[in-house]
């Protein structure tokens, strides 16, 4: 919520791509960084863990993983050797996103296409989803032979649940 308000209505001017196996789709950095140049965050919604940026022609799906943080600052500002993407705006300020275990992805895909592709077609529903039911979640539970807190973490049974909530 915090990041919307803070990159809403900002034009990528380029994006320089520091760790290029952060960027999963299209499979080329390169293509990724052309992809975005120019592109307006319109918004920034969620789907589970993944952040999903709604940009004019694209939804740019972010995983942050353990450690991965997106930073708005100056472009004079300096920065370190765990920032591994800077989105360029054309205001002059730079999204920077910092992972110190370089485990986040970004996905570029045509709006409406993100939700029916990896990563996000094999996630099961968020738990204030009409579909998170009690019967659902015990017709889940009764598929496997996990402890219960192992079934809750799978991101495939319910998103978004991480061990501070399942605890």
């Amino acid at each position: 919520r915090t990041l919307t308000g803070l990159v809403k209505g900002k034009t990528i001017e380029s994006a320089d791509i520091r760790w290029p196996n952060i960027i999963k789709k299209p499979a080329e950095p390169e293509e990724f960084a052309r992809q975005i140049a120019g592109e307006t965050i319109r918004s920034i919604g969620r789907r589970g863990k993944f952040l999903l940026f709604h940009l004019d022609h694209y939804v740019m799906v972010s995983h942050l993983r353990l450690e991965g943080k997106y930073g708005l600052h100056q472009a004079d500002e300096p920065d370190d050797k765990h920032v591994h993407v800077v989105f360029h705006m054309t205001d002059g300020t730079q999204l920077r996103y910092r992972d110190v275990r370089k485990f986040g992805t970004m996905h570029l895909f045509a709006p409406g296409e993100e939700q029916n592709a990896l990563p996000l077609s094999q996630l099961g529903p968020e738990p204030d989803d009409e579909a998170f039911t009690a019967a659902y979640l015990k017709e889940r539970l009764a598929k496997t032979n996990r402890a219960v807190k192992t079934a809750l973490l799978d991101q495939k049974a319910v998103v978004g649940l991480g061990n501070i909530y399942v605890d």
